[in-house]
């Protein structure tokens, strides 16, 4: 989907269907990652007027062996068979003999972590933070990332002391939707801050055009902070 995307080109599920009963072949992609759902959904709102797909992202485990190990240094399978032993480097996770596609334990990735940015800690909170899809999901790193898109941000906004604040104030956070306020000929201005997991460095990330116009998210605009 995005073959330039340093970021985006690992852990790529491209051998088969789970059991690999059905070999992979291109035309599948499109409807398989999020990435691509994203562009089909705003492809089909200028086609037919509406988006189907509007929709927000965590991160999960999908382990079946109560080892829930985010870190591929510290991975220990995703079902029992797949626990570390001395075979496990040689041990198939799917071998379709119909198929001829084959899946080793050793290529199972390690999942991910979901983020919620809730303005406390309960369960009413949480959910109304999910549902406005102020989420994201991390491949295993505890990264603290806050994504804000408007059109009235300005270079110095990045280096505020209060980035959320001005954030909430001046436009909308990850999603939200952004109002049709600028000129025509302007771009939709993110503003973007990641943490390391070890909280020792923030700093915004490069712009980059970003969302589409539309009515703007009236979500509230009290700080939040990241559960998960």
């Amino acid at each position: 989907m995005s073959p330039n995307d340093e970021f985006a080109d690992f852990e790529i599920w491209d051998k088969g269907n789970l059991d690999c009963s059905i070999a992979k072949k291109p035309e599948m992609l499109e409807f398989e990652y999020a990435r691509s759902a994203y562009k089909n959904g705003l492809r089909l709102e200028k086609e037919l007027g509406t988006n189907p797909y509007k929709f927000g992202l965590i991160g999960s485990s999908d382990a079946h062996n109560s080892l829930s190990a985010m870190a591929e240094d510290n991975f220990f399978g995703k079902t029992v068979p797949q626990e570390p032993s001395p075979e496990r480097m040689l041990a198939t996770f799917v071998d379709n003999k119909e198929t001829g596609v084959r899946i080793m334990d050793w290529e199972v990735g390690a999942s991910g972590y979901a983020a919620v940015w809730a303005e406390e800690n309960t369960r009413e909170s949480i959910w109304d933070a999910m549902e406005r899809k102020e989420t994201y999901a991390t491949t295993g790193p505890r990264m603290v990332v806050r994504f804000f898109g408007g059109w009235d941000f300005v270079a110095a906004d990045a280096q505020d002391r209060l980035p959320a604040y001005v954030g909430y104030t001046k436009g909308v956070p990850m999603g939200g939707r952004s109002g049709p306020s600028a000129p025509r000929q302007g771009a939709d201005l993110p503003r973007r801050r990641a943490q390391r997991s070890d909280r020792r460095q923030s700093r915004p990330l490069p712009d980059r055009q970003g969302l589409d116009g539309g009515r703007r998210h009236t979500a509230g605009k009290g700080l939040r902070r990241r559960l998960g």
